[in-house]
C-alpha cells in the first residue's frame, strides 16, 4: 500500500489561492516515507479514487447515450435530404448520355 500512496501524493509545486499544481509522476524514489501514513489517509485516497473512477464511467454512458440520439437525428435528417438527392442523381444520369463533349 505504501508503494501506491507514493505514486498519489506527490509535491505541490506551485499554488495559488485555491488552485495549485503538483509535480509530473518520476517514479517512485523512497516509499519507506509512507510506510509511516496512518490508515484512514489511505483509506481515504483509496475512496476518492474509487468514487471518481465510477463518476467517470456514469458520466461516460451517458454521454454515449446522448452521442446515440444525436446520431439518430443526424440519420433521419440525412435521410429525408437524401431522397431529394436521389432523384437529382437519375436526372443527371438520364442527361449524361446526351451531353455533347468538348474536343480536347
Amino acid at each position: 500500500m505504501h508503494r501506491a500512496m507514493a505514486v498519489m501524493f506527490r509535491p505541490i509545486t506551485f499554488e495559488k489561492r485555491d488552485q495549485y499544481q503538483i509535480g509530473k509522476y518520476e517514479g517512485v524514489k523512497d516509499d519507506n516515507v509512507f510506510k509511516d501514513m496512518p490508515l484512514d489517509v489511505s483509506l481515504g485516497a483509496q475512496s476518492f479514487f474509487l468514487s471518481l473512477g465510477q463518476e467517470l464511467l456514469n458520466n461516460t454512458m451517458k454521454f454515449l447515450e446522448l452521442e446515440q440520439e444525436q446520431n439518430l437525428h443526424l440519420q433521419q435528417i440525412l435521410i429525408e435530404n437524401g431522397d431529394s438527392i436521389k432523384v437529382s442523381m437519375d436526372l443527371l444520369k438520364g442527361i449524361l448520355p446526351s451531353l455533347i463533349r468538348l474536343p480536347d
